[in-house]
């Protein structure tokens, strides 16, 4: 979408302020000269009044996140290794591309690749220890000896901290597999009798274990990736 074609969609937005519906959970707003395509709370392109543009995925590199980037800028962002890029280029949240879709700066991705092949080793090293740990049938129940925080947070962030992944790495580092971090990414897992599916692990179950750790650190992906740079 060109920045005239997004002024003239955007005049036909009944309540400016809610911007202009134009895809699935995905809107057109005005940002002073600039238009913004926002993918729920997030404005994953920014088209800019010379046709270039500033991607951005929030931390959500989803599929439909990166539809939408595809859709709505000349960008096309692909995946390898687990890696986005863009034309080669590492893709990087803010990052600017052309009219073209070329970025202004190239992002050698070889160190992306390393990151995700270091982040994959280590999570699943844990996954794997946990699961042994579970088919041992020595998983205790959640308790105030856990770590704090996997204790404290929640998915719904009811008592008011912003989450932080800082702590997983010394959960991989130490071999440290806690009740409540399981827990929390079986209730992510979004299984209803969270009670059942956690008595089934106990008697050494592990299939809703690797599926919901998966899942879990899948949704950290991004945050744990950008704590392996620091």
């Amino acid at each position: 979408m060109k920045h005239m074609e997004a002024e003239e969609l955007f005049l036909t937005a009944r309540d400016k302020a809610k911007g202009k519906p134009i895809a699935n959970n995905t809107r057109l707003h005005q940002r002073g000269e600039d238009y913004a395509v926002r993918l729920h709370n997030t404005d994953v392109v920014t088209i800019h009044d010379d046709d270039t543009y500033t991607l951005n995925t929030g931390g959500w590199r989803t599929v439909t996140t990166k539809e939408r980037i595809n859709r709505f800028s000349p960008a096309q962002v692909y995946s390898d290794r687990k890696t986005w890029l863009v034309a080669g280029s590492l893709f990087e949240d803010g990052m600017k591309v052309g009219s073209r879709g070329a970025p202004f700066v190239f992002n050698d991705p070889a160190e992306g690749f390393a990151l995700q092949r270091k982040l994959d080793n280590l999570v699943r090293n844990y996954i794997n220890g946990f699961c042994d740990m579970i088919a041992a049938k020595e998983l205790k129940d959640p308790d105030s000896g856990d770590c704090w925080y996997c204790s404290m947070f929640n998915q719904d962030k009811s008592y008011g901290y912003e989450e932080s992944v800082d702590h997983l790495f010394s959960h991989f580092e130490e071999k440290y597999y806690v009740p409540s971090l399981l827990a929390n990414a079986l209730k992510e897992r979004s299984y209803g009798d969270v009670g059942y599916v956690w008595q089934l692990t106990k008697a050494g179950g592990t299939d809703w274990a690797r599926m919901s750790l998966r899942n879990y650190f899948k949704n950290r992906q991004e945050a744990l990736l950008e704590q392996l740079k620091g």
